[in-house]
């Protein structure tokens, strides 16, 4: 008996397997959860970790990266593991294994690992950061070109106003900013006059970080309430044997 003769002798039961299929394929159609630019995983975890007061990479990497490594050298689900060591912060990629699914599970026995080790990593250090590496999908791309010689303050300004009215517009829940460096202040060192003040490196450091604070303003209050900031830079500019530039 062929598929065919069976359909015709069974048509209550086939056409229950129809109409059952009917209703599954609406059930999905209104509960499956639909994006037009989804977020894609790519098996990947990181551990992030900050620590101010070690300026040099290989302090970082003996009492931060190793310490975090050798816990999670443990755990089973991951394929390699890279890490990147830099003044004041360790990176620690991990790459899962390619049938491994459940990204969650893994995550929580990452924290679980990176507990263990936060007994080990020296007190100055922040608490890591830990997350899942995923692509988001851009819904928008606006590009700016400029020449060699544009000035590269100007740009960043036109770039942080297209953001700023980028974020007011209700739709938008975020706006990323790529490809032009963020404003930083230099600070140059005269070895001889830090010497002879007795001041090192680590100890300059720690006067700019401390000095280098926000403190509330008050609270501007219009036809909305918004809390302004006063940062206190102007203290750094004592700091013994510190050359700011100009502007």
């Amino acid at each position: 008996m062929n598929a065919a003769e069976f359909s015709i002798r069974q048509r209550v039961l086939i056409n229950m397997l129809v109409i059952t299929l009917l209703v599954a394929g609406v059930f999905s159609f209104f509960n499956l959860r639909r994006e037009i630019f989804p977020s894609i995983s790519a098996n990947y975890i990181s551990v992030t970790t900050l620590d101010v007061t070690l300026n040099a990479p290989e302090d970082v990497e003996r009492l931060i990266t190793v310490p975090i490594e050798d816990q999670l050298r443990d755990i089973e689900e991951i394929y390699r593991l890279t890490s990147v060591s830099s003044p004041n912060l360790a990176r620690i990629f991990m790459e899962l294994r390619e049938e491994e699914t459940d990204v969650q599970a893994v995550l929580n026995e990452v924290r679980q690992k990176v507990d263990q080790a936060k007994r080990d990593l020296p007190r100055s250090a922040e608490n890591p950061v830990i997350e899942e590496v995923d692509f988001p999908f851009p819904v928008l791309v606006v590009g700016m070109t400029y020449s060699p010689r544009a000035d590269r303050i100007a740009m960043k300004r036109v770039a942080d106003d297209i953001e700023n009215e980028l974020m007011t517009i209700p739709s938008v829940a975020s706006v990323v900013v790529a490809g032009l460096s963020d404003r930083e202040l230099w600070i140059e060192v005269d070895p001889y006059r830090a010497q002879a003040y007795g001041l090192s490196l680590a100890q300059i450091g720690a006067a700019i970080r401390a000095r280098n604070l926000d403190v509330p303003g008050g609270v501007l209050k219009t036809t909305t309430a918004a809390n302004t900031r006063c940062a206190r830079w102007p203290k750094c500019a004592r700091t013994p044997g510190a050359r700011w530039p100009t502007w």
